[in-house]
């Protein structure tokens, strides 16, 4: 089981988050993989996000009863590993702080303002300035093997810190990775023992009432169809806490549908949040596709859904969403032709302070403009060329240039617009270039410019006879080449591009390929995919309602879950 996408490495807007589900598959082969500082980031604000919301806070009178006067020194010592976080409270009298570590361990430690939530920089490596006040230490691993911690904190407490921390047992989930049988109940129930004064749960972005402890505890919880991320927390009096994190996978077919493009954009970006929120979305027109298809990349850089919107204002479903999301910054994709100067002002009436436009005189300068932005940020050699005249090919490559960060270039059937043109002769890191689509999408003659303009460039086709079969052959390319999996699927109507627009950003985070189906059953060649890979699936999302995927669909893409 592969739960959740390893990449999201270039996420500019970490700091922002609220929420956000973390996977162990990113270090999980050989567990050599270094995260990045915005991957730590990022599983850094979730806990200190989770301390903030939970209810119970530290009595000060309990905080300070453990000695009455002050101490210079402190040692910590324990064992973390990827699916546990431990928290140590401690009051500051101010001062300088020095830090050694006794164990020589891989672990990331953390200090941060409880009343503030912003970290405390160190001066040099061993040493910090922390001003008066209370502090939470957060110390935690990116190695899903269990690690030793041992270090001595010295400086001018308040009074003696507790050096303890609660017990906390789990028997349900009784794994930190857990697959559901098929067909089982949404009704889940955490159990365990703990020692501790409070237990926290919260399921993807549902936070629990806290339970009061010490000794057994059990909460019944539904869990939703696929990824299911359980995080129980346990607190002392003293501000001490511990994290225990479960991913739990109950297999089915999920399917996100609303009465129209909009509130199934809506739709697509609940479910994108229940994991996590970056406090950015990307605004594209929805009735027309062009803008859109070299969003995809962009979007999973920003860790943001793609909200679909009408040109001259927003639909009720997405006003409500972005409200909903507490978006902070928008980044619209095209001209005010496209999305009008009405939108903008809309989305600033909805709290959103920071608004950026991609725009130009067509779709391949909106294109080579969002490349540019995806390619600064990324690093990758490698880039995608599709059409741009059609839809499918280049939303079937979202689902490998996302979470990879390879810009999409789009292009005409024979020829490259002078703006991909301009992009391909000023990004000479980019040495790979991989067309999505067969000759009659993307014909040889632009293989053959392509080179002209980038001398040794190295260029791969994944074709197809059909939009169906490139869909799968960008599928099996991405299994075999880029490490990505086919336990959660996402599946659309390939004939109309709005749903497929929308559940890119859902198909990136999960690392998986959308597949593009006929509507009123399952596509002859996508069927037989699907048969063969059955035994990886474990989830499938439908983006669309009925009208888009029948009913008989949905049954046959059940019928493919293992």
């Amino acid at each position: 089981m592969k739960p959740l996408t390893k990449f999201y490495s270039t996420l500019a807007s970490a700091a922002l988050m609220t929420s956000l589900v973390f996977s162990p598959a990113a270090f999980a082969e050989g567990n050599t993989l270094e995260p990045t500082d915005a991957q730590k980031e990022m599983k850094k604000q979730q806990i200190i996000t989770s301390l903030q919301n939970n209810d119970f806070k530290p009595a000060a009178e309990q905080q300070k009863s453990f000695s009455a006067l002050a101490i210079s020194s402190a040692v910590y010592s324990g064992k973390v590993d990827f699916y546990h976080t431990h928290v140590y409270n401690f009051d500051s009298a101010g001062g300088e702080f020095t830090l050694t570590d006794h164990a020589s361990s891989e672990i990331d430690l953390y200090i941060f303002n409880n009343a503030t939530g912003e970290d405390v920089q160190p001066v040099s490596d061993k040493s910090f300035n922390i001003p008066a006040g209370n502090y939470s230490m957060l110390v935690t691993s990116y190695d899903v093997s269990m690690s030793n911690y041992s270090f001595e904190l010295k400086g001018n407490f308040v009074s003696g810190p507790d050096t303890t921390l609660p017990a906390l047992t789990m028997t349900s989930p009784n794994a930190s990775e857990l697959r559901l049988p098929k067909g089982s109940s949404t009704t889940f129930a955490v159990k365990g023992t703990t020692d501790a004064e409070s237990i926290g749960i919260e399921k993807n972005s549902t936070i629990y009432d806290p339970i009061e402890g010490p000794g057994t505890f059990s909460k019944s919880i539904t869990l939703d169809k696929g990824l299911n991320a359980i995080q129980v927390s346990a607190f002392e009096a003293t501000g001490n806490a511990v994290f225990s994190d479960h991913y739990v996978t109950l297999p089915g077919v999920a399917r996100i549908a609303g009465k129209d493009r909009y509130a199934v954009s809506a739709g697509v970006s609940k479910e994108f949040n229940k994991f996590f929120n970056t406090g950015t979305i990307v605004i594209s027109r929805g009735d027309l596709y062009p803008d859109a298809l070299s969003g995809g990349p962009l979007a999973a850089m920003e860790g943001a859904p793609v909200l679909l919107t009408a040109t001259k204002g927003l639909p009720t479903d997405i006003k409500n969403q972005v409200s909903r999301l507490g978006a902070e910054r928008a980044i619209i994709l095209g001209g005010t032709g496209s999305v009008s100067t009405t939108v903008e002002s809309q989305l600033r009436s909805l709290g959103v302070t920071s608004i950026e436009r991609i725009g130009g005189k067509d779709r391949f300068v909106v294109s080579a403009d969002t490349a540019k932005r995806v390619a600064a940020n990324s690093g990758s050699d490698t880039a995608i060329i599709a059409s741009g005249m059609v839809f499918p090919d280049a939303l079937s490559a979202s689902t490998i240039a996302g979470p990879t960060g390879m810009p999409i270039l789009l292009v005409k059937d024979k020829t490259i617009p002078d703006a991909i043109q301009a992009f391909i002769k000023n990004h000479p890191n980019i040495k790979n270039y991989i067309v999505v689509g067969g000759p009659a999408t993307v014909n040889d003659s632009v293989i053959t410019k392509i080179k002209q303009l980038r001398s040794g460039a190295y260029v791969e086709r994944i074709g197809g006879k059909d939009r169906y079969e490139v869909g799968i052959n960008v599928a099996k390319f991405g299994v075999k080449n880029l490490g990505f999996g086919l336990d959660t699927l996402t599946v659309v109507r390939g004939d109309i591009f709005p749903d497929a627009l929308s559940g890119a950003p859902l198909a990136n985070f999960h690392e998986g390929p959308i597949l593009l189906t006929t509507s009123a059953k399952l596509e002859a060649k996508v069927n037989t995919f699907l048969q063969n890979n059955q035994s990886a699936i474990d989830n499938i999302y439908i983006v669309g309602g009925t009208g888009s995927v029948s009913t008989t669909t949905e049954q046959q893409l059940n019928g493919h879950i293992k």
